[in-house]
């Protein structure tokens, strides 16, 4: 039996095949046989058919789901009841044509409704710029046309600007004019710090506060550097030798300016001076001029290459008059290194000469640095 068969009997058929059809007459029902050939799938029931091009009669019943031409018994359409939106007014018809204005409107048209129908409307004629205008400083509520911004656009580099009932364009710098922001000579300034007499100030001029306005320092000496007079006080360009000596509190005679009543006082110094000999060298010496002394002497030895014995020795005569000879480093070995000694003091005749003296036993093989120093 081919599978495309349709058997039209009560019983089930006794060779079934996949595909085939099965007509029961007893319950009037269509059926197929599934792929697997394992059950049959139902097709139709005879009594929801009518005729369709004479194979079979479907009955339209109650409630047909389709839609048919009486005279060509053809289905035309879907019945729209089954189909149709809820209206916003609760109707159950459907949104048909009509009240869709044409269903398209035209180009740039937007669908608008007025709580019957919706039709397709032009948006520039419903929704006018002054529905979103701004509020005006003076209350109103229009937009803000063209006549209220003085043209609407202004000259290059101009900016908006508002008397309170009006907006313009003007040009900024004949608003704010820049002589406003700079520095005047009278005072005190409460708003605006005027800069106007400093304009025409001089390369190198410093703005500083005086006693009762600002004022510009003028340029100082080559060399000169600024100093501080505290507090309620003036700056003001001082030599540089004068700045140091106030900084470090130190008197005049360190910088080489010797004078009477200035003290402590560097009378000799020397540094990193290699002694060449093995014999006694000289590195620092003074003499007193005038009046007895206190002296101080200070010293500083490194050692290179290898051991070395070293003798130290500071020679002056005393205040009895009598010559002295002080060993601050007695014949001693000191390896490779530095060795830094704390300073003496001694008291001086008023001519004696005081030296400071160091012995090697190794040519080359030691620097020496010392200083002496007039305390009182």
């Amino acid at each position: 039996m081919n599978q495309k068969t349709l058997i039209v009997q009560a019983a089930e058929p006794a060779i079934m095949y996949s595909g085939m059809m099965w007509f029961d007459t007893d319950d009037d029902m269509l059926y197929q046989r599934d792929n697997a050939n394992a059950a049959w799938d139902t097709i139709m029931k005879e009594e929801l058919a009518h005729t369709i091009t004479g194979l079979h009669t479907f009955d339209l019943g109650a409630n047909p789901p389709f839609a048919v031409d009486a005279a060509s018994t053809q289905v035309v359409n879907l019945i729209a009841d089954d189909h149709a939106p809820t209206h916003k007014d609760g109707g159950s018809d459907e949104l048909d044509v009509s009240e869709l204005a044409g269903a398209i409107g035209a180009a740039g048209e937007v669908p608008e409704t007025d709580g019957a129908a919706v039709a397709w409307v032009d948006p520039d004629l419903r929704y006018e710029p002054k529905v979103h205008a701004p509020t005006h400083k003076d209350g109103g509520t229009d937009e803000l046309d063209v006549s209220e911004l003085a043209g609407a656009i202004g000259a290059a580099g101009e900016i908006p600007e508002t008397d309170g009932a009006a907006v313009t364009w003007v040009d900024p710098d004949s608003r704010y004019d820049p002589k406003a922001h700079v520095l005047a000579t009278t005072g005190p300034h409460t708003d605006t710090l005027p800069l106007t007499d400093l304009a025409v100030g001089a390369q190198g001029e410093i703005i500083h506060r005086g006693a009762a306005d600002w004022e510009a320092l003028a340029v100082g000496v080559d060399g000169q550097v600024l100093m501080s007079g505290g507090a309620a006080a003036d700056i003001a360009w001082e030599d540089h030798d004068k700045a140091l000596h106030d900084a470090l509190n130190i008197d005049a005679d360190t910088l080489d300016a010797f004078d009477a009543t200035d003290f402590p006082r560097i009378r000799d110094t020397q540094k990193n001076l290699q002694i060449a000999g093995v014999g006694e060298t000289e590195i620092c010496a003074y003499t007193i001029d005038g009046t007895d002394r206190i002296m101080r002497v200070g010293l500083f030895f490194r050692i290179i290459t290898g051991d070395t014995d070293i003798t130290a020795t500071v020679k002056y005569t005393n205040v009895l008059g009598a010559a002295i000879t002080c060993t601050l480093v007695d014949d001693r070995t000191l390896a490779v290194g530095d060795y830094t000694y704390a300073p003496v003091i001694f008291e001086i005749e008023d001519s004696s000469e005081i030296t400071l003296n160091i012995t090697a036993s190794v040519a080359d093989r030691v620097f020496a640095s010392g200083t002496i120093e007039e305390l009182v």
